[in-house]
């Protein structure tokens, strides 16, 4: 009876597939954040206060920045501990019309880094095939 049980799960994970995890950025990464210069390919963000003029909103499903709204395609841990490579689709309230813009994150010494942001004129399915 055991026997005939397990291979019943076997075959349910075999017809069905097992469902495939959903990265998460780490809840350090989320909330509010304020510019606070760059360093080389590098955009630094320090937690915002009040006096920030300039915030840029990090969640679970993308960002916003001044008159910016991006969702994230995809999400997934770098090779390197810590750092999040990303893809997001991104549109702005202007006539710009939307785009698209890979970027590594990751935090250091308590501040948010934005590393190697690229825009792309590829079509969306065009880069997610290509980055994944």
């Amino acid at each position: 009876m055991k026997k005939i049980f397990l291979t019943g799960i076997a075959m349910l994970f075999l017809a069905t597939g097992t469902a495939h995890t959903v990265e998460q950025l780490p809840n350090t990464m989320i909330g509010n954040w304020c510019p606070a210069g760059a360093v080389e390919t590098n955009e630094i963000y320090t937690r915002a206060d009040a006096e920030c003029l300039d915030i840029t909103v990090f969640w679970q499903t993308g960002y916003n920045k001044y008159k910016q709204t991006c969702r994230y395609i995809s999400i997934r841990k770098s090779k390197n501990p810590g750092v999040y490579q990303l893809i997001a689709r991104c549109a702005d309230d202007k006539e710009n019309g939307s785009w698209v813009e890979s970027f590594d994150m990751f935090m250091y010494k308590g501040e948010l880094n934005v590393a190697n942001r690229k825009m792309h004129d590829r079509k969306l399915n065009d880069l997610a095939r290509w980055y994944v």
